[in-house]
């Protein structure tokens, strides 16, 4: 009865999506498709959060064997697929004016020779805007500043201020940003970029483009005392939404889906602006603009490069020039990197878009080698007078060293095997330092640069595993280590042969199958792993529930964890310390000892 009554919905369903645009199979095959089958998938486009359909979506199938064409979907947002070959597919969808919703897994759809499925639902978040005006003290507007849009998200593991949008204030004084996801924002009126050059000078050539050229070619080689700088240049500093030159200070903008807001207006004030220059000292080759930044202090850990100033121009052997400086406490960040032998830079910063790069010679790649990071971090304090001869001192980066200690039932690997390998060293914003390993099992990198660094829980070598480690007896398994200028020596890293746990559930009191897609989230019940969960990874895993209502997480380091169901939708971005406190009050809480399984049953 419940067949005949499935086959009976299946045809109705059919027909209902009759006006469905479908490739056929012999399009397919045109274009070089998979095989036909004997399959059948079906669906829906929903609008994330309301769940009202969205028609006309353009939905295409990615397969075991390749990617369907894609179909249009009917005015109630129904698609189907038929003849397809057995096999495990996912649907994606795409709109304009929508965007496919985030989620912590991408949930598959298997299907056996002839079966047919009935219920796939595709998520898209219906795209909001922010609009307003900005205009300084004499209300006239700030024409050409950059408007961004920023965004709290998880970047490398930790919660990070990240751009989600830019654009340009017009000469009405208006900007509208557009094509923003639904959520909060901080709206940040960050300045824009005066010409360092003496502005009567320019005037002058304005007439002579070739001389102007030669100008700024004859500043790239020499540097920018080759043109006089303006003395009373003014730009806007950093000024975030309603008026505020801090983010401590700023408002956030609450977009819905959908949202067409309006009204943002920020208010800026005209500042002095500072030249800052000087020289780099100690570099052990050529320098570059790239690895340099002026960073202010106000804008907080979450928002690194809000507000950071890149070099006007940076001459080979260390001769700096930042130019349109506001007023404000700044770190002047010099990060120097090993490049291979023979390397040569020419001048960078800035000033080449001002010269089409004339003068400059190319510029190729860098390529970085193995070898001491230099470093250098130093406090500035612009006032509005030009600081002028600043020298800046490059420190060599500390070193981490330590040793692989085994515990297990298997033999370690054999000296000749050690030799071969390296501890990975990987660091938030910074690219993978590789400490080799000596035959006795000790390791010492080359000299890092400060920051936050983390042990690479990848395998080692094949069938170990890490268990701990530890800094002189401190047990910081799964924590980051905060390298500062100091070497950190006494590093062990035990590594076992003992298979990491696993989690398997079920859905209490639902109906099966399940009429909603849901996730399992599973994350540590020990709240020092939250603010830093790249270090952590490990511990916090997603898993779909399948229509059955049965999910399972393997992998997992002992300890205790929170198991959670939630919509699918809910997944985006749900490692996050806040998110974390709210799922952890409904959650199940379960001990998985080292190496052990455990069952558990959690509500919706």
């Amino acid at each position: 009865m419940a067949a005949r009554l499935r086959r009976t919905f299946t045809a109705v369903f059919c027909i209902a999506v009759s006006s469905v645009i479908v490739a056929i199979a012999g399009e397919q095959r045109a274009g070089g498709p998979p095989p036909a089958g004997t399959a059948f998938l079906a669906g829906q486009v929903l609008e994330a959060g309301s769940g009202k359909p969205v028609p006309g979506a353009s939905v295409s199938l990615i397969g075991p064997r390749g990617v369907w064409p894609a179909v249009s979907a009917d005015a109630q947002g129904r698609f189907y697929f038929a003849n397809l070959p057995a096999g495990t597919y996912r649907p994606e969808a795409s709109m304009p004016g929508y965007q496919a919703a985030i989620t912590a897994t991408n949930r598959g759809i298997p299907l056996a020779d002839g079966e047919r499925s009935i219920s796939a639902r595709v998520r898209l978040v219906k795209l909001s805007s922010l609009s307003g005006s900005v205009r300084d003290e004499s209300g006239d507007p700030a024409t050409g500043t950059e408007i961004v849009a920023l965004r709290r998200g998880i970047v490398n593991g930790r919660p990070e201020l990240m751009r989600s949008g830019t654009t340009r204030v017009d000469d009405r004084g208006v900007y509208r940003l557009s094509g923003l996801r639904p959520g909060e924002y901080l709206v940040c009126a960050c300045g824009r970029e005066p010409i360092p050059f003496d502005g009567v000078l320019l005037i002058t050539l304005a007439s002579e483009p070739m001389s102007l050229l030669a100008l700024a070619s004859r500043a790239i080689r020499h540097g920018a005392d080759a043109a006089g700088l303006d003395g009373t240049l003014r730009t806007y500093p950093p000024t975030f939404f309603p008026n505020s030159t801090t983010i401590d200070q700023a408002e956030r903008v609450i977009l819905a889906s959908g949202e067409e807001r309006t009204g943002v207006d920020i208010p800026v004030a005209a500042v002095r602006a500072a030249r800052v220059s000087g020289a780099i000292v100690g570099a052990n080759g050529p320098t570059t603009a790239a690895w340099i930044r002026l960073v202010p202090t106000s804008q907080g850990e979450e928002s690194p490069a809000i507000g950071a100033i890149p070099p006007m121009l940076v001459q080979p052997d260390g001769r700096f020039d930042f130019a349109g400086v506001p007023p404000g406490q700044y770190v002047l960040k010099v990060q120097h990197l090993p490049t291979a032998e023979g390397t040569a830079f020419g001048p960078s910063g800035a000033a080449l878009a001002l010269a089409g790069n004339r003068g400059a010679g190319p510029q190729p790649p860098a390529r970085i080698v193995d070898g001491a990071r230099l470093w250098a971090a130093e406090p500035i304090t612009v006032s509005g007078a030009d600081l002028l001869g600043l020298s800046i001192v490059l420190r060599p980066g500390p070193r981490i060293a330590g040793r692989i200690e085994f515990a297990g039932a298997g033999a370690p690997p054999p000296a000749e095997a050690l030799a071969k390998g390296s501890v990975i060293l990987m660091a938030r914003g910074a690219e993978a330092i590789l400490a080799p390993l000596a035959a006795d099992a000790t390791f010492a990198s080359s000299g890092v640069l400060p920051g936050q660094y983390i042990v690479s829980p990848r395998m080692m070598f094949p069938g170990w595993l890490v268990k701990s480690v530890a800094i002189n007896g401190v047990d910081v398994t799964d924590l980051p280590i905060d390298v500062s200028s100091r070497d950190i020596t006494g590093l062990v890293v035990m590594l076992g042969d003992t298979p990491l746990g696993l989690i398997s559930g079920s859905i209490a009191s639902r109906p099966i199958p399940l009429t909603e897609d849901l996730t399992a989230l599973v994350f540590p019940a020990d709240r020092r792993y939250w603010p830093s969960p790249a270090s952590a990874i490990r511990r916090f895993q997603a898993s779909p529930i399948a229509p059955s209502g049965g999910f399972g997480v393997a992998g997992l380091p002992a300890g205790e964890y929170f198991v959670v169901a939630v919509p699918d939708e809910a997944t985006a971005e749900w490692i996050d310390p806040r998110r974390l406190d709210v799922l952890a009050r409904t959650a199940e809480r379960v001990l998985v000892p080292d190496g052990g399984k455990v069952t558990v049953t959690i509500r919706r």
